[in-house]
């Protein structure tokens, strides 16, 4: 194999495309590089790299077209490595700490695990993806991030546009701890699934729009124009993108709610969020009900993803907004106690002291901020 000898993407993509339509046959990435290969079907000299800055938002053609003079060198190519005691299943060790790819059209992936956490986002089209034996049909706009080592095959067809993106965990915990380090039972949520459970995945709804697409485009061009400082640009794009998939969990548990009750995994961050919105005059009776589940059903939901009681996350939200108010308004403690859904200030005081070992107007006291001295120069 000579020096520089390389095929581009768009080669693969033709001849795995081609292959199909000649036999119905879905050809591996890892097949079709080798057959193009053998057969000499590959370019030789110094490989140059698209700029993905020229993609243009209103038409993802130009997309396609820069994904595919993506050169593809024989170091860039690991083939899997079959796990023992299995018959198809398959390790797949990730290449950079950060990789990006489109899926291949009209290829199959066969089911393999790894070591790093995957994005699939569906920009356009569909994707039909299988994870731990469950089948799922992805439409545009779906993204699922999923956890090591989940069992997972899928396949594209026609010229559907999926988005890969698979991330070391070291550098996945680093990037997304960025936006979960406030003490909120959203981000409790979001760190118990995603990172202490074994094996997880979940499911968002993020339209397509500029945004998304600029996000994509920057981690593309570090991707393919790589330097000392690609790892760091890349990991503040992983952080934009991370943000946009926390603040789709409205449009996310409606797009899933549209035909039946959504799973834990896609209501919970919804259901907490609406709590942190209604906590005042808020029942788990009332709760259940808005989101259709049983409520016992929903409490021991809420206590598992979040190690906390339905009761004792309204105490948190109620008691942390009146600390507000002590620390920064002077509103009597009988409104704050009604500001905050408490039927008496006995109630509050109690609730109040137990939450923080002082009473409200101790608590008050003791943190409301410094008056201002004024010092009269001397004459």
């Amino acid at each position: 194999m000579l020096d520089n000898e390389y095929v581009l993407f768009g080669d693969l993509r033709n001849y795995i495309k081609k292959e199909y339509e000649r036999n119905g046959k879905n050809t591996t990435f890892i097949d079709a590089f080798n057959w193009l290969f053998r057969n000499h079907k590959t370019h030789r000299g110094q490989p140059e790299f698209p700029d993905f800055m020229q993609w243009d938002f209103d038409d993802d053609r130009t997309f396609t077209e820069l994904v595919d003079a993506i050169p593809i060198e024989a170091a860039y190519v690991i083939p899997p490595i079959r796990l023992e005691g299995t018959d198809n299943i398959y390790y797949i060790e990730i290449q950079k700490k950060i990789f990006v790819s489109r899926e291949m059209p009209y290829s199959i992936y066969e089911p393999h695990i790894d070591d790093s956490f995957t994005l699939l986002y569906v920009l356009s089209g569909s994707c039909d993806i299988e994870l731990d034996s469950r089948q799922y049909h992805m439409s545009t706009g779906e993204l699922c991030i999923i956890s090591p080592q989940v069992r997972r095959s899928h396949k594209i067809m026609t010229e559907d546009i999926v988005l890969n993106i698979m991330i070391d965990k070291n550098i996945f915990e680093q990037a997304f701890f960025q936006l979960l380090k406030e003490n909120n039972f959203l981000s409790v949520f979001f760190r118990n699934t995603l990172f202490h459970s074994e094996k997880d995945y979940m499911f968002f709804m993020i339209r397509p729009s500029s945004e998304i697409r600029q996000i994509y485009q920057h981690l593309f061009q570090e991707f393919t124009h790589p330097d000392a400082l690609s790892d760091q640009v890349s990991i503040h794009y992983l952080n934009i993108l991370f943000t946009c998939i926390i603040r789709s969990n409205e449009s996310t548990y409606r797009y899933y709610a549209r035909e039946h009750t959504p799973p834990a995994a896609i209501a919970l961050p919804y259901i907490l969020k609406y709590i942190e919105e209604h906590y005042t005059d808020l029942t788990l009776e009332t709760l259940a009900a808005q989101f259709h589940y049983d409520k016992g059903y929903l409490s021991k939901l809420i206590h598992k993803y979040t190690g906390k009681t339905y009761t004792q996350i309204i105490y948190h939200y109620r008691l942390e907004k009146a600390i507000q108010y002590l620390q920064h308004t002077n509103e009597k403690i009988s409104r704050i106690a009604e500001l905050t859904g408490y039927n008496s200030s006995d109630h509050f005081t109690r609730s109040f002291r137990t939450y923080t070992g002082l009473s409200p107007r101790d608590y008050r006291k003791l943190n409301s901020p410094a008056p201002t001295v004024h010092h009269t120069p001397n004459v």
